[in-house]
């Protein structure tokens, strides 16, 4: 039964097009198929109406506490219940949400929590060993911190956190969603850049709602359900899962952990209709005794994303049956802005991203900033109603990301083929992909310079065959003994594991432009001729 205090949204969802708020999307479908299940984890099975439920109550608490439209909340968690029903109801009371990934370490978190300032963080206090909650409460940024006793268990753990107060609260909590408007910042996901410095993308209720719309539109009925084991601070896990098949009313598996045991015997006994994969997951499967052509058919739809898919997965892939796409985003555009045609060729799928998403107008430009013609390689740029609204507390880094006319500089390389795809050339900026995550080697090089034997650091991308691409670290020291064991040790608790570079070269000093800064094409030519990184 859908609260007294949320009726006056009926009316609005009933008007053309429908939805504009997150909220609204769970209130359509908690409406209209009430007891079709929205969310799984574990030994919790949540219908529309059930998801509804709980999401109001966490949403009452929180303007209980004093939480104003604005407000940041933040939730450190793996992929789960518990992070699913916190970001519904912050968003739908006009505060902005943050996802916090459990792999990240202290000055990680410290910086973030510096930057976005949250009112609240969610956090579990335990998690696969590590005390979370003890940890936030150590850094120089202190937060109001609501433990999460049972992350697969979203009412148990919030339980102690509701506090109804039954005259009240459902009147402030109709008033104020009445209040929210698409334009209103709904997620902010930070991402590092070439400054090394996180930037926090700040999405709106109209950008991420208007994205997942379309794409629910063209993915159809493969949004039936999902595996989510993606992070949930990562434009992936959000957009390109969770909101995409809340937008078509699907089924959510959230897997606190990927392990390849438990998904696989997960996605058949929930039958798992939409796989989101990207090169690094693919080759997981494919190295899994239980996962063939007959299990991959078992999806409608596969999405292939965050690197070119090698020719020969694609060619097992192809035999499924599945409607297989790859498609092209980032952060700043919502996770998805090109996308290729219905019943690709093995060809399209492996050599373009695509086409522009309806609503995405795409450029190439040179150097001076003039659209080039087919063939010639620039900038991808993009603009679309699914873009971010710019970064978080950086005027200065949203102008030079955005241009005076509405495009986002994606900093990636591509090319327009004469059949009007687009051709995907590399990365203008120095990130590479390493197991379908960013790696920003301004930041680990950063990180690395802070070890007190460490004067100088470039980190360049080697090819790997699991994760496609990871680190190698070219670092310049004045200590002969140090090692790159030393470093791989002192890196574990300052930065995730997969920005960890694999291989280290040790020099005196590392060779540089007029300028000072390090000449990378040199170090780059150099990679070839080293054992250690071709490990």
């Amino acid at each position: 039964m859908i609260s007294t205090a949320d009726a006056y949204l009926l009316n609005r969802i009933e008007h053309v097009d429908g939805c504009r708020t997150i909220y609204d999307l769970l209130l359509h479908h908690a409406i209209g198929s009430p007891e079709v299940c929205a969310v799984v984890d574990g030994k919790t099975r949540l219908t529309y109406r059930q998801l509804l439920e709980v999401v109001d109550q966490t949403a009452e608490a929180l303007i209980q506490r004093g939480v104003r439209p604005g407000d940041r909340i933040a939730t450190l968690s793996p992929p789960s219940a518990c992070f699913f029903v916190t970001f519904l109801a912050s968003v739908s009371i006009g505060a902005t949400w943050l996802g916090l990934n459990p792999r990240h370490q202290a000055p990680e978190y410290d910086y973030v929590l510096g930057d976005a300032e949250p009112k609240l963080i969610f956090s579990p206090t335990e998690f696969e060993g590590r005390a979370y909650a003890q940890l936030l409460r150590s850094l120089s940024h202190q937060c109001n911190i609501v433990e999460l006793s049972d992350l697969s268990d979203p009412i148990r753990s919030l339980s102690a956190f509701f506090n109804r107060d039954e005259t009240g609260a459902p009147i402030a909590l109709g008033e104020r969603r009445h209040q929210v408007r698409p334009g209103d910042i709904a997620v902010i996901v930070y991402t590092s850049g070439t400054t090394g410095q996180p930037k926090g993308a700040m999405l709106s209720h109209g950008s991420v709602v208007q994205a997942a719309r379309e794409n629910a539109r063209w993915m159809g009925d493969g949004l039936g359900s999902v595996m989510c084991a993606s992070p949930i601070n990562h434009v992936g896990g959000v957009n390109a899962i969770c909101m995409n098949v809340l937008a078509h009313g699907g089924k959510i598996v959230f897997s606190h952990r990927v392990d390849l045991d438990v998904l696989v015997d997960l996605a058949r006994a929930e039958e798992m209709t939409y796989l989101p994969a990207s090169p690094t997951s693919l080759a997981m499967l494919e190295s899994h005794p239980a996962t063939g052509p007959a299990f991959l058919a078992g999806f409608r739809l596969i999405v292939l994303g965050g690197a070119p898919t090698p020719r020969h997965m694609l060619e097992g892939l192809l035999k499924s049956g599945s409607r297989i796409f790859s498609v092209y985003g980032q952060t700043e555009t919502c996770a998805m802005g090109t996308i290729t045609d219905e019943g690709a060729s093995l060809s399209q799928l492996a050599d373009t991203i695509g086409r522009p998403m309806r609503g995405v107008s795409l450029r190439i430009v040179g150097e001076d900033g003039q659209e080039l013609d087919v063939g010639e390689t620039g900038e991808i740029q993009i603009a679309s109603p699914y873009n971010m609204s710019g970064y978080f507390r950086k005027l200065d880094a949203t102008k030079d990301t955005i241009t005076s006319d509405g495009y986002v500089q994606t900093g990636d390389l591509g090319a327009w083929t004469s059949d009007g795809t687009i051709r995907f050339n590399g990365r203008l900026k120095h990130m590479f992909k390493s197991g379908g995550y960013n790696v920003y080697p301004s930041e680990v090089e950063a990180v690395l310079t802070t070890h007190p034997d460490v004067d100088m650091a470039a980190v360049l991308a080697v090819p790997h065959p699991v994760f496609l691409e990871v680190g190698h670290a070219f670092v310049a020291t004045r200590d002969p003994e140090l090692g790159a064991e030393d470093l791989d040790t002192y890196l574990r608790t300052q930065i995730a594991n997969y920005k960890i570079p694999k291989s280290f070269t040790f020099e005196r000093t590392l060779p540089q432009l007029p300028g000072l800064k390090v000449d990378r094409k040199a170090l780059q030519a150099r990679l070839a001729t080293l054992p250690e990184a071709s490990k």
